[in-house]
């Protein structure tokens, strides 16, 4: 493909959209490695200390304690698949966006959207830039919003729990109060 040409356009977006993906892989990767690590050494610690978070659970007055326990087991829990789940659909966004573009050999992985020598690419500059520019926002995301909605599902999943255990007391407190 001649990028010299006045019909160069759609491989100067490729290049452009490929070149940015990569380094904005590079720095999802890299965030996503320190955060993995980070939460593996935590998760580590949540689960050498955790018989000390049912002393919460006997002594009222150290439910601020088991609670912020859980807050931080949740929130570290939910943060790898989140982080994967963004990590796939950035990939599979651009993966499947060439596989449309290569209908004519029905190929369309990876290898061919990012390794190509510019004849997968669409018919201009602005039609080749989309799926690089929705790649590279669910790849950001991977990190952003991951780290968001951990903190936020362990909110939901802590108030969940705190129903739960007020609906049961209830229950045992009722069926002990009519024996």
């Amino acid at each position: 493909y001649d990028v010299s040409g006045t019909d160069s356009g759609p491989a100067w977006g490729y290049m452009l959209g490929t070149a940015s993906l990569f380094i904005v892989s590079i720095f999802v990767f890299a965030a996503g490695a320190f955060m993995l690590t980070i939460r593996y050494a935590a998760l580590i610690l949540y689960m050498i200390f955790s018989p000390f978070m049912f002393i919460g659970w006997v002594f009222p007055q150290l439910q601020k304690y088991t609670d912020q326990y859980w807050s931080g087991f949740l929130g570290r829990a939910f943060f790898a698949p989140l982080y994967i789940l963004f990590v796939y659909l950035a990939l599979a966004l651009i993966g499947q966006f060439y596989a449309a573009s290569n209908a004519a050999t029905g190929v369309g992985n990876m290898g061919d959207a990012l390794g190509g020598s510019g004849d997968v690419t669409t018919a201009s500059f602005a039609s080749s830039l989309p799926p690089f520019i929705l790649s590279i926002v669910l790849m950001l995301a991977a990190v952003v919003v991951s780290s968001k909605l951990s903190a936020d599902g362990s909110s939901a999943a802590m108030s969940i729990g705190k129903k739960a255990t007020d609906w049961g007391r209830r229950k045992v407190q009722n069926g002990v109060n009519r024996t």
